[in-house]
């Protein structure tokens, strides 16, 4: 079967990935000594896309010093965090993004080829280009901005409801502009990137009010249940912060 523009794409980077500039450099930090891993691109470049494409992955835990958004696009994979020790299953379609020096390893396993979309970004360029266009969602702000206060913020975010947005259209995409290497690539990949940010970030939106609904109605129901001789819609709306109405 012919491949797609897309599916050479990823056949192309998936080959260049070993040859990345894996550059992990030893840091104290405290007690201990922490894997620093540098920007994997050319000094000249802005934003990277990477593809992992391979049966298994078993990463060294590690820190990075860039923002990076890793999509499941085969298979599944598992990552884990440092601050949580956290374990984390990315299915098939779900993105897992991390900070600036977030420690975390990616690993998995499979008979069939684990492929995994990679887009990298420098922390002063998201700062400078792509901040601003979120700033309505402070939790998102608070997730981005917190590596400015905090190197070793450790937080990310794992979005699980991706599969009804063009979010894996749009990193094919990505894929397809950065394997040209073109000349323009970099200034066609930033209006890219932006759009991706922006998708992401209607997603997580919409992921974390249904989890906030979810959890005001479960705490409904107690009220209802422990105010059962005494409540009403004014009672509850005001215990809720809401207008009766």
């Amino acid at each position: 079967m012919k491949k797609s523009a897309a599916g050479k794409a990823i056949e192309i980077l998936g080959r260049e990935f070993p040859g990345l500039r894996w550059n992990f450099q030893e840091q104290r930090i405290g007690l201990r000594t922490e894997l620093i891993s540098q920007w994997l691109g050319a000094p000249d470049e802005e934003i990277m896309v990477c593809v992992f494409k391979g049966k298994e992955i078993h990463e060294r835990f590690h820190r990075q010093d860039f923002f990076f958004i890793n999509y499941a696009y085969r298979g599944d994979y598992g990552a884990q965090s440092y601050r949580f020790d956290n374990h984390v299953t990315v299915k098939q379609g779900e993105c897992y993004i991390g900070q600036p020096f977030s420690g975390y390893a990616l690993y998995g396993a499979s008979d069939e080829d684990i492929v995994i979309i990679g887009v990298l970004i420098k922390k002063e360029v998201f700062y400078r280009a792509f901040l601003p266009a979120i700033s309505a969602d402070s939790r998102l702000v608070h997730f981005f901005l917190d590596p400015k206060i905090n190197s070793f913020s450790d937080e990310f975010i794992h979005l699980e409801d991706l599969g009804r947005t063009p979010v894996r259209e749009q990193l094919e995409l990505m894929a397809e502009e950065y394997a040209s290497h073109g000349a323009d690539t970099q200034a066609i990949l930033r209006p890219m990137a932006l759009t991706l940010i922006l998708m992401l970030a209607r997603s997580f939106k919409a992921e974390k009010s249904r989890e906030w609904s979810d959890e005001i109605a479960e705490k409904m129901i107690v009220y209802l249940d422990e105010h059962l001789d005494c409540v009403n819609l004014e009672r509850l709306a005001d215990a809720f912060g809401y207008h009766p109405a």
